[in-house]
């Protein structure tokens, strides 16, 4: 496993609460109700791994000592972007079961294996779906967020060494 699998596979868990809470809500909130804005808890969960660069990059920092390379960039990129690809996939199947539960007779597993052609997903962002919005965003942590913050922490170490 590649060193810096854990820090992404963190980052993918704080992704995992953040949609196990909007699963929660989603279940157990009244439909309807004005108050709580369903899409806007989505839209929020959705770009929610933009805000785990500053947990993610210190434990980024401590695995490799160093600024990451193109190649660091990349396999973080893709562990961080495939691991919240699936938790997205898996939270937006859940939505879409627990909306149409009374209405159509359909199951978790009906809904997760759909045919693309098919499928249900839940457009937030002018008709991009929940978990393309997930990767699109983790995508964007990996690639630039946590480098460049990495970068940072790096640059503040060989400050203070060098007081």
């Amino acid at each position: 496993m590649p060193p810096l699998a854990r820090p992404a596979l963190v980052g993918v868990a704080f992704f995992a609460v953040v949609c196990a809470a909007l699963v929660g809500l989603w279940g157990y909130m009244p439909k309807g109700e004005v108050k709580w804005y369903p899409s806007l808890w989505m839209r929020l969960a959705a770009i929610s791994p933009l805000f785990f660069s500053s947990r993610i990059a210190p434990l980024v920092f401590k695995t490799l000592g160093t600024r990451m390379n193109g190649q660091d960039r990349l396999v973080f990129a893709a562990i961080f972007g495939a691991g919240v690809g699936v938790v997205a996939i898996l939270t937006e199947a859940a939505i879409v079961t627990l909306t149409f539960a009374q209405t159509e007779p359909l199951t978790f597993l009906e809904v997760l294996f759909a045919p693309l052609s098919s499928r249900y997903t839940l457009g937030i962002f002018a008709g991009i779906s929940f978990a393309s919005s997930a990767v699109l965003a983790a995508g964007f942590v990996g690639l630039m967020s946590v480098p460049i913050r990495v970068l940072s922490l790096e640059q503040q170490s060989k400050a203070r060494d060098a007081k």
